[in-house]
């Protein structure tokens, strides 16, 4: 299934609202062990202006100090096609892309009972 699909199936819409464009984010993470410390998500929607990777990179930097994340040494990392999920997020810093964790079984079947 392609990024976009996916990404259309997890966002709901009720009523005439406008499709969603694009779908990414900004990990800050720590670039000795990959530990994602803050994740920026950005939606845009049919009509809107995506933002550059850069001005995103900024934006994510200031919201996680905003929040009380210290900063100081921290990397961050553009995901095209972010589809947001409730698994442990880690960045495999030799390839530089997110990784998706499996979640332990007790989590894994309070998540599925809701």
């Amino acid at each position: 299934m392609n990024e976009q699909k996916k990404q259309q199936e997890h966002f709901v819409a009720a009523g005439d609202a406008p499709k969603m464009t694009s779908s990414e984010a900004v990990v800050l993470f720590d670039p000795r062990d990959g530990r994602v410390v803050h994740v920026h998500h950005s939606i845009v929607l049919e009509g809107g202006t995506r933002s550059e990777p850069e001005e995103m990179c900024r934006r994510a930097v200031t919201h996680a100090r905003g929040l009380g994340c210290a900063t100081d040494g921290l990397e961050t990392l553009h995901v095209a096609d972010y589809v947001p999920s409730p698994t442990p997020l880690v960045v495999d810093v030799g390839r530089r892309v997110l990784v998706r964790l499996p979640l332990p079984a007790g989590v894994r079947g309070r998540l599925l009972r809701g």
